[in-house]
């Protein structure tokens, strides 16, 4: 027990008990992390950046930390560009989400390649020990940037005239795929590939397109500080700091467990908390989706052509909210609560691989994880490792995979984060919610009204009182659709419920009550994965269908001006095509199932398709334009019309 203060000081803010610990390790990275802001340059030619600070507490700890060489401040400056790359890893992805396919066009356009080159330091304060390190973020295969969403805003250099569908029959394709800088892991085998549609260089068609990326550089400066006696300008009102920086440990004791927040010692009002977990996050915009989507690719790998599966998700910070009630009613109104950011952090996921049988294995991830705004990452797999994920995601708890963010906090303790990808338990706003006010004639009484705006229904299974101002609402009950009550509802898409809650004590109007339950996402697997598929995917399974033509369509004279109808070209996705004329008017199709209702479990037996004109012309056969592509279900025989001139 110490006591640093005068007990006549007057201050109310604290106790005179203080818990003592040992730090495990010494801190290795700057505790604060304080963005500055963009520079900018003006018109000296001098780059700068101007922060407005608006508490003396605050002023005091930067002033400090930039000033006193103790606290080995560190400055970090960041540029970004685009670097140009000759490659066959020829797939897009943008900041997010995905985009540029499934009926949606590619903008292509050629850039030129812009490579980021270190900043002049000029003559910026530092210390005379002080060392820059300038990198890109960017290895020799551009693996650390295709593994991260964003990694392509667009995806190839070249107009859509250069791709090279006819790269796959020219002879010296296998030694193309032998030397291609992508490969995949197929069973225990690291096997070179191309992806099934490719665009070349148009100078070279045994070559790559260009494709461009979004790179940044970051350049660190450390250790950093300014000399006040030098530099006192930078600073607009000099004082002098008053104590310096740390963080106060304090335990919340909830559900029978120890959770420890973190008092700002200067701001006093600032608390920090370590996630309980991280879970899968929904889109804040509507269908209101899971940040969940699946890119289906096809690679051709020596002779075989084969489908893997980008899997792309954005998980978020997660802890008890009942859990932060408590804390506000600890800390105060005014306490503002974030997540505590660790000196450092790895994230492992169990995935379940081909190599070891299908068995889960913890595999460290190169992904950048944020306290504040979760993880965005992206996994490969294969057909059969996506289809044990899809498992886990059909199942009761929804859990498609898991894993663990191994952090070290700025005291040197050590954390696993959990980290869950469940379709059952995600962040996010389920509900619609309209405040309706008061009850007639019940004094106390207030109702709120949810609608449920996502694509499955949710099961609200516990209701929880809330804080209002000074005072407090228990909920009574949930008002159904029907007009009866109950404690526990499951809530169709689109249906509404309302909470009617009595606040205690009754002495005045309730402006607003924030609903806190307990809910499961009940998932309805046939609306939700066509929300998450970037593209159509197709499984290896495949089954048979008979395609045929009138002869009369060959025999019949042409129209005034038309060429001669030489056949029909009748092409089917993914990949598949026949061709019909006069001497061959029905053939056999062999078609791959699509992928999703393979994996619901429906009727896979289904196709699109669309015809193209073949016309015999004096300079040989001629295409047509091809009609719109049509949707078939089943094997039934298909006769096909030739298209419209």
């Amino acid at each position: 027990m110490v006591n640093d203060y005068a007990d006549n000081d007057g201050r109310t803010d604290r106790t005179d008990f203080y818990r003592l610990r040992r730090a495990d390790a010494p801190q290795t990275s700057p505790l604060l992390w304080q963005p500055l802001g963009a520079l900018n340059e003006n018109e000296n030619g001098v780059w700068h950046c101007r922060l407005p600070i608006y508490q003396v507490e605050e002023y005091d700890r930067l002033y400090q930390i930039l000033t006193d060489p103790a606290f080995d401040a560190q400055l970090e400056i960041r540029s970004s560009g685009t670097v140009g790359y000759y490659t066959w890893r020829q797939f897009a992805r943008w900041s997010g989400r995905l985009s540029g396919m499934n009926g949606r066009s590619l903008n292509l356009t050629t850039p030129s390649t812009a490579v980021i080159g270190n900043i002049n330091w000029g003559n910026i304060a530092t210390s005379a020990t002080a060392a820059t390190t300038s990198s890109i973020a960017l290895n020799s295969n551009l693996s650390a940037i295709l593994a991260n969403l964003g990694a392509m805003e667009t995806a190839v250099s070249l107009p859509p005239t250069t791709i090279n569908t006819s790269l796959i029959a020219n002879p010296a394709i296998l030694d193309i795929i032998r030397n291609s800088d992508y490969a995949i892991d197929w069973g225990s085998v690291r096997r070179p590939a191309l992806p099934a549609g490719i665009y070349t260089n148009p100078n070279d068609p045994q070559q790559p397109a260009l494709i461009r990326v979004p790179a940044e550089a970051i350049q660190l400066l450390a250790p950093f500080r300014f000399d006040p006696t030098t530099h006192a300008y930078v600073f607009d009102a000099p004082q002098n700091p008053s104590q310096n920086h740390i963080l106060l440990p304090d335990d919340i004791l909830f559900e029978g467990d120890t959770i420890t927040f973190y008092r700002d010692s200067t701001l006093r009002d600032q608390i920090y908390y370590e996630p309980q977990a991280f879970q899968l996050a929904r889109v804040a915009d509507a269908p209101y989706e899971p940040d969940l989507m699946l890119l289906f690719q096809n690679v051709l790998a020596e002779e075989q052509l084969l489908y893997q599966v980008e899997l792309t998700f954005h998980v978020q910070p997660q802890i008890d909210q009942r859990l932060l009630n408590i804390a506000q009613e600890k800390y105060g109104s005014e306490a503002r609560f974030t997540a505590l950011n660790p000196t450092s952090s790895t994230l492992l996921l169990n995935l379940p691989l081909d190599a070891a049988n299908g068995d889960p294995q913890p595999i460290t991830q190169e992904a950048a994880i944020s306290f504040d705004e979760g993880i965005r990452h992206s996994v490969t797999l294969s057909d059969t490792e996506f289809e044990r994920v899809m498992l886990g995601f059909r199942s009761p708890a929804g859990l498609g995979l898991a894993g663990m963010v191994q952090a070290t906090l700025f005291d040197g303790t050590a954390a696993d984060i959990p980290v869950e990808l469940s379709l059952t338990q995600t962040l996010g706003q389920l509900f619609d919610r309209n405040f309706l006010g008061p009850v007639d004639g019940q004094p106390g009484r207030y109702r709120v009204q949810l609608t449920n705006h996502i694509e499955s229904p949710v099961l609200i299974s516990s209701l929880y009182g809330v804080q209002v101002g000074t005072r407090f609402a228990y909920p009574q009950h949930l008002i159904l659709p029907d007009g009866t009550t109950n404690s526990s509802a499951t809530v169709q898409p689109g249906e509404t419920v309302v909470i009617e809650y009595l606040v205690a004590p009754n002495d005045g109007p309730v402006a607003d009550i924030t609903p806190l339950l307990e809910s499961t996402v009940l998932v309805n697997h046939a609306q939700l994965w066509p929300l998450l598929m970037f593209n159509e995917g197709y499984t290896s399974h495949t089954f048979d269908l008979s395609v045929s033509m009138d002869a009369a369509f060959f025999n019949s004279p042409p129209p005034d001006g038309m060429a001669q109808l030489a056949g029909v070209r009748v092409e089917f996705e993914p990949e598949t095509a026949v061709i019909l004329t006069p001497d061959q008017l029905a053939t056999t199709a062999t078609l791959r199932m699509p992928l999703l209702p393979w994996l619901l479990q429906q009727d896979a037996q289904q196709y699109r398709y669309r015809v193209t004109n073949l016309y015999l012309t004096t300079e040989g056969v001629k295409l047509g334009t091809p009609t719109e592509w049509t949707a078939q279900m089943g094997n039934t025989p298909l006769t096909v019309t030739p298209a419209m001139p």
